[in-house]
């Protein structure tokens, strides 16, 4: 059995068409969830409920913004559908992210990490990772020193989903919205080498 792909974007984005084009052209089933735009003025009020401020000032030292806010409640209503679901792992991707067809042999579960990791970046993400890498099938590993910072593409487990739904009671709190010191709550997480699984387009990420 594959593992399901899940892509997070919102209905006027302008870079959907490109992921769609990428994500038929490799053949890869995938299922969209749909955020909202959060520069849209009608949308504002839905931020309002959605969104704790204290809490994200608390943690990032700043407001976030409308787009970002939005970004991370869409990752929310992926990892809600999740743990209804059940579902055991999951690949969550960006609809500004460029897919290698390199992603296929992991949803096919020919890299066989996904049972030693909780959160798996798959693209070039923040944060510090240990110097000695792991060898698997096809890539290498790295596990993160710190927390990493990213989720343009990334592979997550049901248990941690739990944990992040259970912290941010469903209401957007940081940026990306991962609320948790994975260290503490014994989140293991990590990067694949090299940065070529999930690529961020910068030619038409900032079309979002």
């Amino acid at each position: 059995m594959h593992i399901p792909i899940f892509l997070q974007t919102f209905k006027e984005s302008k870079n959907l068409k490109y992921c769609l084009l990428r994500l038929k052209e490799l053949k890869i089933k995938y299922k969209i969830f749909y955020s909202f735009n959060g520069k849209l003025k009608k949308n504002h009020s839905l931020i309002n409920k959605i969104y704790n401020s204290t809490k994200a000032r608390s943690r990032i030292g700043r407001e976030m913004s409308s787009s970002e806010i939005a970004c991370a409640y869409g990752h929310i209503k992926i990892y809600e559908y999740i743990v209804k679901k059940k579902i055991k792992n999951s690949v969550i991707i960006e609809d500004d992210a460029f897919i290698s067809k390199n992603l296929i042999k992991i949803i096919q579960k020919k890299i066989n990490i996904i049972k030693k990791y909780d959160v798996v970046a798959l693209s070039a993400t923040s944060g510090f990772v240990y110097k000695k890498n792991k060898n698997f099938k096809y890539v290498e590993f790295c596990d993160f020193e710190t927390h990493c910072n990213g989720t343009g593409g990334y592979i997550i487990n049901l248990q941690t989903c739990k944990k992040i739904l259970n912290e941010n009671k469903g209401k957007v709190c940081t940026v990306p919205d991962w609320p948790l010191n994975f260290k503490k709550n014994k989140i293991k997480s990590g990067l694949l080498l090299p940065f070529n699984i999930v690529l961020i387009n910068q030619n038409f990420s900032h079309l979002g």
